[in-house]
């Protein structure tokens, strides 16, 4: 193999590679899955009963915004749910999806969201779990 041509393919690997790297920062193109580096979605999951439907109202006209700040946003969001099998019958059931379980943490330890969930405690029976997503 020539010098020359050696040269030819370490420069196209190098390449290849900052481009990889450009991609996988720029999220293009499931870059981030080919190079496994990518974020695992995870899953707030709640069961809330509401003892106190006004000052939940409260709470539900600040929160969305301060989730969506986080990346985060409802996939369920709502009443009536059916049960199929056992005795789990939730009243109010949320599903919100975030980037990961660490922004998940971070949100609800966020000063902001603090003062908001002071007022979800108070006013609700609150079950609520992180599940990592596939």
């Amino acid at each position: 193999m020539s010098k020359n041509y050696r040269s030819l393919v370490i420069i196209s690997l190098v390449s290849f590679g900052l481009g990889l790297i450009v991609a996988d920062t720029l999220q293009l193109n499931g870059v981030s899955e080919f190079l496994g580096s990518s974020t695992t979605p995870a899953y707030l999951v709640a069961d809330i009963t509401v003892h106190d439907a006004e000052r939940y109202r409260d709470y539900l006209a600040s929160v969305p915004n301060l989730i969506e700040e986080y990346g985060g946003e409802f996939l369920v969001r709502g009443g009536n749910p059916l049960v199929l099998e056992g005795d789990w019958s939730p009243s109010r059931f949320i599903i919100m999806e975030f980037p990961d379980r660490e922004t998940i943490l971070t949100y609800q330890n966020d000063p902001e969201y603090l003062q908001y969930k002071s007022i979800r405690q108070a006013v609700t029976d609150s079950n609520l779990i992180v599940v990592d997503g596939s």
